[in-house]
């Protein structure tokens, strides 16, 4: 499952299918900063490989350092360094595999990590949701 690592404290973030990442509480990855925007970037899973967009932030989506042009996509790997709002604030995708269903009681903390069950017979389509926490990181 990928896994976002923020450099400074190490926290680290289990990525969804799709996050959004930004300032806005609705947002799964959460940065109280005012340098990143209310929705920020979004992160997607795309086929074989995560895929970072930028949604023309004001102070910008870094990618190893470069910012990205607003709307611009780019696929990242494991190992890439992400920052919004300026190079200072980095996270790494620490795991670059794909989603998997996930599940966090609220109470306890624990998490529980299954695969997707269905009916594969002929004209069935198996369907599963990624169910993630949502973590805020304060700056």
């Amino acid at each position: 499952m990928g896994i976002f690592e923020e450099h400074a404290t190490r926290r680290r973030f289990t990525l969804g299918a799709r996050c959004l990442l930004g300032r806005h509480e609705a947002c799964d990855l959460r940065v109280n900063d005012p340098r990143v925007s209310s929705e920020h970037a979004s992160l997607h899973w795309v086929g074989d490989h995560w895929e970072l967009r930028d949604l023309g932030g004001r102070n910008g989506t870094w990618i190893e350092g470069r910012r990205l042009s607003p709307g611009e996509r780019v696929a990242l790997a494991r190992g890439a360094i992400v920052a919004l709002g300026g190079p200072g604030r980095a996270w790494a995708l620490v795991d670059d595999a794909p989603p998997v269903v996930t599940a966090r009681n609220p109470l306890t903390g624990s998490v529980r990590v299954g695969a997707i069950h269905g009916r594969t017979a002929p004209g069935r389509s198996v369907a599963g949701t990624a169910i993630h926490h949502r973590l805020t990181y304060d700056g």
